[in-house]
Order: C-alpha cells, then sequence, then structure tokens
C-alpha cells in the first residue's frame, strides 16, 4: 500500500498544479473583463476559500473581567 499512496501523491500534486493555474486563469481573465470594478470581480468567488480556517472559538465577555 505504500507504493500506492506515494503515486496517489504524485497524481494529486499533479490535479492541484493544474487546478491552481485554472483558478488564476479565471481569476485573471475576470480581472480583464471588468477592470477597477473591485466589487464586481469580487462577486464571483469568495477570496476567503484561499486562507486557512479559523478554528478558534471567539468569546465575549461583558463587564470586568478579573
Amino acid at each position: 500500500n505504500k507504493g500506492n499512496v506515494s503515486d496517489n501523491r504524485a497524481a494529486r500534486t499533479t490535479n492541484e498544479l493544474a487546478m491552481q493555474v485554472a483558478l488564476l486563469k479565471v481569476i485573471y481573465t475576470v480581472g480583464l473583463m471588468y477592470p477597477a470594478d473591485v466589487a464586481k470581480c469580487g462577486s464571483f468567488f469568495n477570496f476567503s476559500l484561499l486562507f486557512p480556517a479559523n478554528r478558534t472559538k471567539k468569546k465575549t465577555v461583558d463587564g470586568i473581567v478579573a
């Protein structure tokens, strides 16, 4: 199974690179279609998906904190 895992990783890396290039092409194409219109360009894709998810839970406290 170790051989299969490394082979799978190589295919995954190739697919990941292809996906990244395709995403860049889409981003640049949209930017060329609507130059200087940040709101319109941003409406096509949620760029926050490119960043890691924040896993910490925020706690709101009222009053005096000891």
